[in-house]
């Protein structure tokens, strides 16, 4: 009975020295946990910081791309109103309110009287003007309106602008006012003359942004530059066509012109 009882005893002391040999290892091992989540926690710490960080920077580089946008864009109005300011030294004006000359001139006649002067025109054969629309060509269209149209058709280039100027004296607030520009502007670039079509296809991008002719002119403002071999002005040029039509044919072609340039 008493070795029994002595057994007894000393299996009680194997469990009870199993059982706080147990704790000491969960105590143990509590610690080393607690001292990884400290560690996991400075670790998340670092990481929240490291990513305001990152933040900060981007805003930063947000705003400067912001500003750099804005900054183009005023570049390629200082070199419009450059433009402008030289067609108004050099005695070019488009003003509408210019007396008609007594007769209508021909070709090379138009082309003089206007001060324009001769350029190469080695790109010609290969530039298109654009298509008259319905509404160009439509029974609702004034008379000498759609007069200018069929002349831009007979590639009467010279007759067309003079015929869409008469058209500006008279009907200065016509809906078709700013096609009329726009056609002024082709029939110059087709000339060969890009910065008389510039400001052309400027007046209708500053007055007639709503317009459909509006994206167009804005492309060949850019084509105009890249034929006068300004690569700096067509590319901001064709940048605002991406930005300001971005759903529209136009930005796509200005995307392309783009790729083409490298930018």
């Amino acid at each position: 009975m008493r070795s029994y009882r002595r057994a007894s005893l000393g299996a009680v002391a194997l469990v009870g020295a199993g059982l706080a040999a147990a704790g000491c290892a969960s105590q143990a091992d509590l610690a080393e946990i607690r001292h990884d989540q400290r560690i996991m926690q400075r670790q998340l710490a670092d990481t929240r910081a490291s990513l305001d960080s990152v933040q900060r920077q981007l805003a930063t580089v947000h705003g400067k791309v912001q500003e750099a946008r804005h900054d183009r864009v005023d570049n390629i109005e200082q070199r419009l109103a450059a433009l402008e300011q030289q067609r108004g030294t050099n005695g070019t004006s488009s003003d509408v309110g210019t007396p008609a000359p007594a007769s209508t001139p021909g070709p090379d006649q138009g082309r003089a009287e206007q001060g324009r002067p001769e350029q190469p025109r080695t790109d010609v054969a290969r530039t298109e003007v654009g298509t008259p629309n319905d509404r160009d060509s439509g029974a609702e269209a004034p008379e000498p309106y759609r007069k200018g149209v069929a002349l831009v058709q007979q590639k009467e280039y010279d007759r067309a602008i003079q015929q869409f100027r008469d058209f500006l004296r008279t009907s200065p607030d016509s809906p078709y006012a700013g096609n009329a520009h726009y056609w002024i502007g082709e029939s110059y670039y087709t000339l060969g003359d890009y910065s008389q079509a510039i400001l052309q296809y400027n007046e209708v991008r500053q007055h007639y942004p709503k317009s459909d002719r509006a994206a167009p002119s804005l492309l060949k403002i850019g084509l105009a530059f890249l034929q006068m071999g300004n690569k700096s002005e067509a590319k901001l040029a064709f940048q605002k066509v991406v930005s300001d039509y971005p759903g529209s044919p136009e930005a796509g072609q200005a995307r392309e012109k783009l790729k083409s340039l490298g930018a």
